[in-house]
C-alpha cells in the first residue's frame, strides 16, 4: 500500500491506515525533524543514563550540552559504556530511523570532536517504541 502526502513524498507502509486521523498521526510522526544541533546539544527532554560493562549505573544527566568524552571516557583509554537515551518531547513521539540516526549523530559527532576511536552498536532491539522509553546503545572507546 503507498499513501501519497502532498508534498509529494511517497511513503510505503506495511500496514493498513484506517482513517483519516490515523494518516494524519502517522504524517506528523513520519515528518518531525529529526536533525542533529550543529552546537552538540541533545533535544530538549532528554534523559541520559549511562551504565557500565555490568549495567551498573555510573551516571545520569538531563543536561542538553552533556558531553560523553568528558563525562564518561576522559580518564579512560578503553571503556565500554552502554548509554541509555530517553526523549520526553512532543516533537520525539517513537524511536524511528530517522530518530535512531539523529541520537547516533550526536553521539558520533561528540565523540569525534574529542578524537576518540570508537565503536557504537545498538543494543536495544525493540525498534519503534515510545521515545519516553530508553533507548540503550553500546559504546567501546579504545
Amino acid at each position: 500500500m503507498q499513501l501519497i502526502i502532498n508534498f509529494a513524498h511517497t511513503l510505503i507502509l506495511p500496514f493498513a491506515l484506517d482513517s483519516p486521523q490515523s494518516a494524519t498521526k502517522f504524517h506528523e510522526e513520519a515528518s518531525m525533524p529529526f536533525e542533529p544541533s550543529p552546537y552538540l546539544t541533545w533535544p530538549r527532554g532528554i534523559r541520559i543514563s549511562a551504565y557500565d560493562e555490568d549495567m551498573v549505573l555510573i551516571d545520569q544527566s538531563q543536561d542538553l550540552k552533556y558531553d560523553l568524552n568528558d563525562n564518561l571516557f576522559q580518564a579512560w583509554t578503553d571503556r565500554i559504556v552502554y548509554l541509555e537515551v530517553a526523549v520526553h518531547s512532543k516533537r520525539w513521539r517513537r524511536w524511528s530511523p530517522d530518530a535512531l540516526a539523529c541520537i547516533e549523530a550526536i553521539i558520533r559527532e561528540d565523540l569525534e570532536f574529542d578524537g576518540n576511536e570508537f565503536s557504537l552498536r545498538r543494543h536495544t532491539r525493540k525498534r519503534l517504541h515510545p521515545c519516553t522509553e530508553g533507548f540503550v546503545w553500546r559504546i567501546h572507546v579504545y
